[in-house]
């Protein structure tokens, strides 16, 4: 007699519930593995091609610019819990706590800003620089459309936005902060400047035309 398996794989909140520490399914195999294999996958995503944000960073400051980078990830080792975050009250009307994950900052580093640097560096500070900026407002998720046709969400995990301003050694400078409803997070996930934030300028496009 032949006995058929039936395979059970997990899902994002299975995968969620696991890093909290939370009870998950027993019938879910190899939970660690499955979980080394998410980070893998994560990590692939986030890859970008550090030569390229460089060029468009500014061809005068590169050597500052991967100082910078390097300084701010090796800060995130040190200081935020592996497969967790750094948790800052932040004195906000539209959130109270704000997270701040070693994925952010290597999000944050990956975007390009003109005054990259500084930028890259307020990673330690996250919270002290929303609590000084203006709240421009939010909005959903963008939708992409696939090949096939069907319609998407860009951003899986992405509630909704956050926009903030905030100014920069003289010049403004923006905060899109995203509401993870994965795990139920508000964290940054990129600090740019005007010339490069198609999302902000979309936002300011829309909200002046209402």
């Amino acid at each position: 007699m032949h006995v058929h398996s039936i395979a059970v794989f997990a899902s994002d909140n299975d995968i969620a519930a696991y890093m909290r520490g939370e009870e998950i399914n027993p019938e879910l195999p190899d939970m660690p593995k499955m979980f080394m294999e998410y980070q893998k996958s994560l990590r692939e995503k986030m890859s970008t091609d550090v030569s390229e944000i460089d060029i468009k960073n500014s061809k005068d400051n590169t050597d500052l610019v991967r100082n910078a980078r390097t300084e701010i990830n090796a800060w995130a080792k040190k200081n935020i819990p592996k497969n967790d975050g750094l948790r800052y009250n932040v004195n906000l009307d539209e959130f109270k706590e704000l997270t701040v994950r070693r994925s952010d900052i290597r999000s944050i580093v990956r975007h390009v800003h003109e005054n990259a640097p500084k930028a890259y560096l307020l990673g330690k500070q996250l919270d002290k620089v929303l609590n000084k900026s203006e709240y421009l407002g939010w909005s959903e998720d963008e939708k992409i459309i696939l090949p096939d046709g069907t319609e998407k969400q860009k951003h899986d995990n992405v509630g909704h936005w956050l926009y903030y301003k905030f100014t920069l050694e003289g010049k403004d400078s923006y905060i899109n902060v995203k509401y993870d409803k994965l795990f139920n997070e508000y964290r940054v996930y990129c600090i740019r400047d005007s010339r490069f934030n198609t999302s902000i300028i979309t936002f300011l496009k829309q909200k002046k035309n209402k």
